[in-house]
């Protein structure tokens, strides 16, 4: 009995073709469709925008920023002396009686002198950072990069010290509330000067520097931020 050749091979033979052709010719086609998903993003890998120009995936950038969360970037040192007072107006009787009301006053007067010392600091909320955030842009150099947009910076609540310096209470009245009240004041006072200082503007550009700086400590050099 003769050797006879299969079904597969007896048409490889009738085409002329050798095998090995037939499975380099494979290789490419395969090669070619597993590029073809590569580049329309379903293997997750580089896609080509609508308008041609290569898209940078976000989400590593995203989610680096994202678990940053509250970024603080300027903080201001400030003092300032205070002094507190209070004191109650005559009631019933002594109202209507003349000079009552200043007599009322000398006896409930209450007066503190407080020396605050703190800081006033301004920063971003990271966690805020979204995909929406995000865009790729053509750098001027022709390479493709993202360019994030920020939040808003945030001025914090002052962190302050009181040194009470005196306290003088009332005669017939004692005003308790009088430290409190100076450290409210004193927390007014810090966050207006430190907004009229500018430190918006200030947080804006140490947030840029900053975030930019650790971009590159990744080895992320086409990413830019923006307000």
């Amino acid at each position: 009995m003769g050797f006879q050749l299969g079904p597969r091979a007896q048409t490889r033979r009738a085409l002329g073709v050798p095998w090995h052709w037939i499975l380099i010719a494979g290789v490419v086609v395969g090669g070619a469709f597993v590029g073809w998903l590569s580049a329309t993003g379903v293997l997750g890998g580089p896609r080509r925008s609508s308008s041609g120009d290569l898209d940078i995936d976000p989400r590593p950038v995203i989610i680096s920023l994202q678990q940053l969360g509250d970024l603080h970037t300027v903080k201001m040192t400030m003092k300032e002396v205070l002094r507190e007072t209070s004191e109650k107006d005559a009631e019933g009787w002594m109202h209507s009686v003349p000079g009552g009301d200043s007599v009322s006053h000398w006896a409930t007067h209450n007066q503190v002198l407080v020396v605050a010392e703190g800081t006033v600091e301004a920063g971003i909320d990271l966690s805020r950072v979204s995909v929406g955030d995000v865009a790729s842009s053509r750098r001027k150099d022709g390479t493709v990069g993202l360019r994030v947009r920020l939040p808003r910076p945030i001025v914090y609540p002052p962190n302050i010290t009181l040194r009470v310096e005196n306290v003088q209470g009332g005669l017939l009245w004692r005003d308790d509330n009088l430290v409190p009240k100076a450290q409210a004041e004193a927390s007014a006072r810090f966050k207006d000067a430190a907004e009229k200082d500018h430190i918006i503007e200030k947080a804006q550009e140490s947030a840029v520097q900053k975030l930019q700086q650790l971009e590159q400590a990744l080895g992320r050099n086409n990413v830019e931020f923006y307000f």
